[in-house]
């Protein structure tokens, strides 16, 4: 390990006393761009059906044990989250009658807030803007964990010699010219993998997509439930209460009819037998 905890805390008193900032220098930071080679995954949820393939193959690519603490009692590798065991999860997101897919990850940000916090730099922004981790460097803090706006990292509790857990891209496959195992077994492409640049601009038709779906669903829903009122069981009683009241009117209206007929016909004489008899 390049360096301990002893020599951190030493290393960090002395820069405190030692270290002052004139307050006419102090201003915002620059905002951060993503460098020229940044490498990224694009998720679409419009082509995503949930067979959680890129889940298992994540798995077999950096040797994660299942987690069978999940659903199924202990008889399937099914993750509820990311986890220790799990660096990649699909997920189903609910919100009222709508429903999707939703893959959940490390996000590489451009500005990683876990690098910010690492002490050490076992955090550390690596080729291709890919967030890595070096474990030979980590003293086990946690600060990652705890300032990762979407809660990723997470911590190896159950091991006597912890690591942080975390998607790194499968940057091992990405040195021997391969893609991340996730976006090399998507059946459907909802996981794509490519040049940030690329990217963004992929990002574009997947947006047109998302919305055109959403509408979809939205007509969908609305057919399905003038459907679902006109086959209901009330409705139904109310078009044949509403036939049997226009039977009966018809009916009413025959006898109506051919009563007024017989009335203003002219009666038939009656027929008189011939005087000749």
């Amino acid at each position: 390990m390049n360096a301990d905890r002893r020599s951190l805390l030493k290393g960090l008193a002395a820069a405190a006393t030692l270290t002052v900032i004139p307050a006419s220098e102090a201003r915002a930071r620059e905002r951060r761009k993503a460098p020229p080679d940044a490498v990224g995954l694009l998720y679409d949820t419009t082509r995503c059906v949930g067979c959680k393939a890129c889940v298992v193959a994540c798995k077999e690519a950096n040797g994660m044990p299942p987690d069978v603490d999940g659903y199924g009692g202990g008889l399937y590798d099914a993750p509820e989250g990311l986890n220790e065991f799990t660096k990649n999860v699909i997920q189903l997101y609910q919100d009222g009658g709508q429903q999707s897919y939703v893959k959940k990850q490390c996000m590489h940000c451009i500005d990683p807030a876990c690098v910010g916090a690492c002490m050490l730099g076992a955090m550390h922004k690596g080729p291709g803007g890919v967030v890595s981790y070096d474990v030979s460097k980590c003293v086990g803090c946690r600060y990652c964990e705890t300032v990762c706006p979407f809660n990723v990292p997470k911590f190896e509790w159950t091991k006597k010699a912890p690591k942080i857990v975390k998607c790194e891209l499968c940057r091992h496959r990405l040195a021997e010219g391969k893609q991340p195992a996730c976006s090399e077994v998507c059946p459907r492409q909802a996981v794509i993998f490519g040049k940030y640049t690329d990217l963004l601009t992929m990002r574009a038709g997947a947006s047109r997509r998302i919305r055109a779906a959403t509408s979809r669903r939205s007509t969908a829903s609305t057919s399905w439930a003038a459907r679902r009122c006109s086959t209901s069981p009330m409705s139904r009683s109310r078009s044949s209460a509403s036939a049997s009241r226009g039977r009966r009117r018809c009916r009413t209206s025959s006898r109506a009819c051919s009563t007024a007929s017989t009335r203003a016909s002219p009666r038939r004489p009656r027929s008189t037998r011939s005087s000749e008899r």
